[in-house]
């Protein structure tokens, strides 16, 4: 088991790295061989030192990036780590993983270039490629950022910095309720 400041150290490196990480030893072994690293920044509620950064090298992720390590993951204990995880977990890593990748693949052709109706040059046509509309281009990133913040409390679910429960709003709902006489 990874101790509260291992598991800082893995929700720093974060994003789509630590995703497939947490998916399986094939994203453990590209992030060691990655040499990845970050000066500095801030996880939001995370411990001081992460300020000062993290790299990832011989098999390890080390903090900080300069100097002593003062936390270190090895890629054992990143790969027993990640096959003790619920299942429910990993499955939701996938999804959003496809749910990206599927993303990517249906808008790697698209062009904003300027030449969807005049071309460049007299010599040559207009742009041939697909240009999407603004709605089209506005709803693409606002998927991509749905994704993101889906993979971010999957991350934090992971890590054990969240409850695992559904993804339904948590409060003071009763306060709207219809009362029934």
């Amino acid at each position: 088991m990874l101790t509260t400041d291992q598991r800082w150290l893995l929700r720093a490196v974060g994003g789509w790295a630590m995703r497939d990480c947490l998916i399986g030893p094939v994203g453990v072994d590209h992030l060691m061989e990655s040499m990845q690293g970050c000066s500095g920044s801030r996880v939001r509620g995370g411990p001081e030192w992460l300020s000062h950064g993290y790299q990832c090298r011989k098999g390890k992720i080390l903090s900080p990036m300069f100097g002593e390590p003062v936390v270190t993951v090895t890629k054992a204990q990143l790969n027993r780590y990640a096959r003790e995880l619920p299942q429910a977990i990993t499955d939701e890593l996938r999804a959003v993983r496809k749910a990206m990748h599927t993303g990517h693949q249906r808008t790697w052709e698209w062009c904003r270039c300027p030449y969807e109706h005049t071309p460049p040059n007299p010599h040559s046509g207009v742009c041939r490629s697909y240009h999407p509309s603004g709605a089209q281009v506005e709803a693409h990133y606002a998927e991509l950022r749905r994704l993101g913040a889906r993979q971010e409390r999957a991350l934090n679910r992971a890590l054990g910095f969240e409850e695992v429960t559904d993804d339904e709003p948590v409060g003071q709902l009763e306060l709207f309720e219809l009362g029934v006489a």
